[in-house]
């Protein structure tokens, strides 16, 4: 029977400047901090949602996959492991977590969050910025939704993520949440990277009604490792008794 795992981010308030805009890149690890919560069972499975961070503006995503990339500091990054050398399957999901706050009369968190993501192998360092990320002329910023992304820190670390799939938004029918079910996925570190996929928030990000008031989220992850089906012991039952009548047939051909 397949083993299931699930891994939920809880209540990660304390992580939320990290996931801010004015922060370099700095990974929420999904399944290895402390308000992870994990439930693995032979045949069932929970899920656990809550409040992860903060990102600021609801076009983030929609920036980064317009074709001249977008600003880092308009994502969340999240990582995670697949230990099972036979890999696994994922079921991953971004959503707003529906906050609306005011500080003064004025939106302090807006829960409108529109998210898309994209899916990587490996991550870039921590602190990656793209101030050292060479990012090229004409390039709104260093993250490609839609392809490899490579970012640097001060400190001389660089590192490439392999783009392997993205989740939209359908700007027709704009949802609070997306998610990327069923996918499977081979040993290794994988990155999550995700912001707002509003169009109409990247157009009025352009003028002098850019919105970048913080915008709730969280984010979820099911692990569900592969493993081998064993063959029920009625089939090995069937199986020798085909070969019996086999062998019986050709005894009395012989005859």
């Amino acid at each position: 029977m397949k083993k299931l795992l699930t891994v939920a981010a809880i209540g990660l308030s304390a992580l939320a400047p990290t996931q801010q805009a004015s922060a370099h890149v700095a990974y929420l690890d999904l399944i290895n901090n402390p308000a992870a919560t994990i439930t693995s069972t032979a045949d069932s499975t929970t899920f656990y949602y809550g409040q992860a961070g903060l990102i600021n503006g609801n076009f983030g995503f929609a920036d980064a996959a317009d074709g001249d990339w977008g600003n880092s500091h308009h994502a969340g990054w999240a990582k995670f492991d697949i230990t099972n050398p036979d890999g696994a399957y994922i079921n991953l999901s971004v959503f707003s977590d529906g906050r609306n706050e005011t500080f003064d009369g004025v939106p302090s968190i807006v829960s409108d969050f529109n998210p898309g993501l994209s899916l990587y192998t490996g991550v870039v360092p921590d602190e990656s910025h793209e101030d050292y990320s060479s990012v090229p002329v004409g390039k709104g910023g260093a993250w490609n939704a839609l392809g490899n992304t490579f970012m640097a820190n001060e400190y001389g670390e660089e590192g490439t993520i392999t783009y392997l799939t993205h989740v939209a938004q359908n700007q027709s029918n704009l949802q609070s949440s997306v998610a990327l079910n069923n996918y499977w996925l081979a040993a290794g570190t994988y990155s999550v990277v995700f912001g707002g996929d509003s169009l109409a928030a990247l157009a009025a990000s352009t003028t002098s009604n850019d919105d970048i008031t913080p915008r709730g989220y969280g984010i979820s992850l099911k692990i569900t490792d592969v493993a081998a089906v064993p063959v029920p012991a009625a089939i090995w039952m069937m199986m020798g008794g085909l070969m019996g009548l086999l062998g019986l047939q050709k005894r009395k051909m012989a005859a």
